[in-house]
């Protein structure tokens, strides 16, 4: 929906497709390489050669769809995001059903796991009353939710849909120990792996808990299960092993991970982006309750420990840990509902009272996600962005033309200089690289970014010149300076139109 509105919002100006264009635009430029025949994937965002060792396969297989149906990018990306929201729904109602029988409440639980958020709406209002503001995760971080995550990317889709679709398999081979299930988990967890190997980091973690424990109490080992487990680690160390080369021995990549930080805020802003979903996970743990005792419900919550641990833990990329915790959230909570809350209710009431008491619980648990995309939609148009975390979602048609005309005219080894927002689209039309175009992907991001503005000041000469081959003069870099002429080196304009120019660099 955000999307057809941003194309209904359409002026002078076109939208780009994309509601978060700055992460978005690096995920289309892996499409483009895919359509170029690469299997692994490079990094277009910085002017340093950079090995093609990257894996994504939701990438390859969308950048392979696009090239064999011919169709534009930005529909498959779509495309794709659908497909992933499907699979989602698919696989976490099959993880539901193992918790609950009744269709009632199978679908109250599928609608909290969907569209539960936690008290960020509430604390909104409160503002209005001179409370200070809180940053409640639930109106920030699209990784804490799942609603918000069904509204970003294809790989973060499907890497939630293969969580609950690992998570599923895991527990169907707990009950009965048939090794297909614990095959299919692993294989499921190893596709996670090339997409966000900190989700198998996770699981992994829940699952060695939940097993030691098992082992522990029973006091002893089984050692069928060991040898199937065995099995599984073996498959599932592959992506881990891999991303670990990759990030921790090529300096390249060394340095997008260095830059790439994204801190856990602080832990009350955590539980308040959960809300009643927390308070309903300490109520079940502390319950006496039979049902709350069963094993697969001890797993739920062994995941969303492991997930408070690992958010506070010394990893840069801290809060990408809470990717898919909403989905053991909203199976507790449907737990705590229909196990704990309606039974009482009911003995004080009848079941209609209570059953409508827990309609207005899951509408309140709701608010925050309405708010958060009725303001996403009525504020698409964000100008020329805000450096650096979000560039500008439309472009004009003079940009768009200029793009489209490097694309044809430039080859794949000549760099391309720009600012910032400019830089962040061409990778997204063209397999070229960019001096400046992404935060945490481009080298020494801000050293370069400083570079350019000076630059475009005539403040002081690019001292790797002689790695670009062309140079953008249009809208953003016109605010830097509405006279500038280039360096004698940059001896002709190649293209011109009413808001942009290209120079093109013949001899150094």
């Amino acid at each position: 929906m955000p999307v057809i509105f941003g194309y209904l919002l359409q002026n002078t100006s076109f939208f780009s497709g994309l509601t978060n264009p700055t992460d978005a635009n690096t995920y289309i430029s892996f499409m483009n390489q895919a359509k170029d025949g690469h299997v692994l994937f490079t990094n277009m965002y910085t002017s340093e050669e950079v090995p093609y060792v990257l894996f994504r396969p939701t990438y390859l297989i969308a950048g392979l769809s696009g090239l064999m149906t011919g169709l534009p990018n930005i529909f498959v990306y779509h495309l794709f995001r659908i497909i992933g929201i499907l699979t989602f729904i698919f696989f976490l109602n099959r993880l539901i059903s193992i918790y609950f029988k009744d269709k009632k409440e199978r679908a109250y639980t599928f609608i909290v796991c969907l569209f539960a958020s936690g008290f960020g709406f509430l604390l909104k209002l409160l503002t209005l009353f001179g409370l200070r503001g809180f940053g409640s995760v639930d109106l920030w971080v699209g990784d804490a939710n799942n609603f918000l995550i069904l509204l970003g990317h294809p790989h973060t889709i499907f890497s939630i849909a293969l969580m609950a679709a690992s998570v599923y398999y895991f527990l169907e081979w707990n009950r009965n120990l048939n090794i297909k299930y614990i095959v299919l988990s692993a294989f499921f967890t190893l596709i996670l792996g090339f997409e966000h190997v900190y989700s198998v980091i996770t699981l992994c973690l829940a699952i060695g808990v939940f097993i030691l424990i098992r082992f522990f109490s029973e006091k002893s080992i089984e050692w069928k299960k060991v040898g199937h487990l065995a099995i599984f680690a073996a498959i599932v160390s592959v992506p881990i092993i891999y991303n670990f080369i990759v990030f921790t021995k090529i300096s390249v990549f060394v340095s997008w991970n260095a830059q790439n930080a994204l801190e856990t805020p602080r832990i009350p802003y955590v539980i308040a982006g959960y809300g009643l979903m927390f308070v309903a996970l300490i109520l079940t743990i502390l319950s006496k309750k039979t049902e709350t005792k069963k094993e697969d419900v001890w797993f739920l919550v062994y995941w969303i420990l492991i997930v408070f641990i690992l958010i506070y833990s010394p990893f840069n990329i801290q809060r990408k840990f809470l990717e898919g915790v909403h989905i053991p959230f909203g199976i507790i909570t449907g737990i705590f509902l229909f196990r704990l809350l309606k039974p009482k209710v009911s003995r004080v009431a009848d079941n209609n009272k209570a059953s409508y008491l827990i309609f207005l619980i899951v509408i309140f648990m709701i608010l925050t996600n309405i708010y958060v995309y009725t303001i996403m939609i009525t504020n698409l148009d964000n100008g020329r962005g805000y450096f650096p975390y979000s560039v500008n979602r439309y472009l004009y048609r003079e940009e768009a033309e200029a793009l489209n005309w490097l694309a044809e005219n430039s080859k794949p080894d000549e760099a391309i200089l720009s600012t910032y927002n400019i830089g962040n689209y061409i990778p997204a039309y063209m397999n070229r690289r960019v001096y400046l175009g992404h935060w945490a992907q481009t080298i020494d991001f801000e050293k370069k970014a400083k570079e350019v503005n000076d630059f475009y000041r005539m403040e002081k000469q690019i001292s790797n010149l002689d790695k670009i081959k062309y140079v953008w003069y249009g809208v953003d870099e016109k605010m830097l300076n509405q006279n500038f002429m280039p360096p004698y080196n940059l001896s002709s304009i190649v293209f011109q139109n009413n808001l942009v120019r290209i120079y093109k660099i013949e001899q150094l």
